[in-house]
Parts: C-alpha cells; structure tokens; sequence
C-alpha cells in the first residue's frame, strides 16, 4: 500500500541527496525577503514539488507543482512608515498577493484618508463628521503631498474604490495593483523621503584628513 511519504526525498537522508547536489539549491523568489535561492529540504521526485528554506531569513517555502506558497507580495516595503501605516501597506500587499483585489483597493483607499488626517486634515468637520475621501484628496494636493503628476491617477482611485464599495462587480488584479501603485508613491513622498533625509542628515562628516584644506 503506498503510503504519504512515497517517492520523497529528503535532504542528507540515506540513499535521498545532499547539500552538494544540484537538487538540494533551488532558485525561489521568497515572499518575505529580497532572496532567490533556497535550500531544498525535501522534494517529490519527478515533480515540480518542494519543501524548502530562503537562505535570506530563514522562512518556509512550499511548491506545489510550480506554485510558490506563501505567494510572493507584489510592490515594497517602505521605510520610515508609522506603525498602523505600515501594517495597513503590508495587508494591501498580502491582499494583492492572493488576488483579493477589491479587499486591496478599499485598503488603499482608507490609507489615504488615514494619511491625511495624520497630516493635518481635522478628524471631524464641525458636524462630528469625518472627511470625505474627496476632501482628504483635495487636502492632501493643497499640502503639496500629492504632485501634479500625480492627480490623474486620483479619479483612478475614486472610480475603482466607489465600484468596489458600491457594486458586486470585482475590482481586477490590474486594477488593484495601479491603485496600489499610486499609494507606494505617496508613502514614498511623505514618510520614505523625509525619514531618509532625516538619516542622511544624523550622519557625522567624516574628519579632514591632514592635508586637507579647509576652505570657510
């Protein structure tokens, strides 16, 4: 009777392969680190299955005839995030990377409204209500955090999320990843830039050497 170990091979056990052998090293892309490459564990011999490990952050990877899981999250991570910013990025990303596309843009979008109100936008207007997505939009360009080049995508943005909220038709993987896209960069210019400056600029010169002329 076969059994479910049948056919697989595992690393260093007796009469399977070693860590020498081309079939212990495979090129993965993992979906938590920049790495490619990972250390086979344990493979199904004759298929395209394998249990391995990113040799970048240690983390577990599965294939299933191909299929690479955890799937690998599209776009990046962006320094100098808040915390609740950066776990909000992080979902849009995990949800993109599984294809929930509607659960992404809706994400998105609320990073937006949380965005501005973290810059400056009041909470709630003088009614108790809080601010409109176009009003957080307006705000946002008014500040100088969205550029110019930038507004087209904003109707983007408010066609897509209103279908999303509003209607049963899905929102496309495409769709959501240029919505997606649009948010990476306004992150990118109002907490990655800043807090790269701020870096640069908590830096020590380097001290003259001696032969070096000090022009003041």
């Amino acid at each position: 009777m076969a059994t479910v170990i049948e056919g697989i091979w595992t690393l260093s056990a007796p009469g399977s392969y070693s860590k020498d052998d081309d079939l212990a090293w495979r090129s993965i892309r993992c979906p938590d680190c920049t790495s490619k490459q990972a250390i086979v564990l344990a493979l199904r011999y004759g298929a395209n299955t394998c249990w391995a490990k990113c040799v970048g952050c240690g983390k577990a990877i599965a294939v299933n005839s191909g299929v690479v899981s955890p799937p690998s999250r599209p776009l990046r991570r962006i320094e100098g995030l808040p915390s609740e910013t950066e776990y909000a990025w992080s979902e849009v990303r995990d949800c993109l990377s599984v294809r929930a596309a509607t659960a992404a843009v809706q994400m998105a979008r609320k990073i937006i409204l949380h965005v501005a109100v973290e810059k400056g936008l009041p909470e709630k207007d003088d009614k108790g209500r809080a601010p409109t997505f176009a009003a957080c939009v307006e705000y946002l360009e008014t500040e100088g955090f969205i550029t110019q080049q930038m507004t087209p995508w904003l109707n983007r943005i408010r066609e897509v999320g209103n279908a999303g909220a509003h209607e049963i038709e899905p929102v496309t993987n495409e769709q959501g990843l240029d919505v997606a896209r649009f948010v990476e960069q306004l992150l990118v210019m109002v907490y990655e830039m800043p807090a790269l400056m701020e870096a640069g600029d908590s830096i020590d010169e380097p001290p003259a050497s001696p032969n070096q002329t000090l022009v003041i």
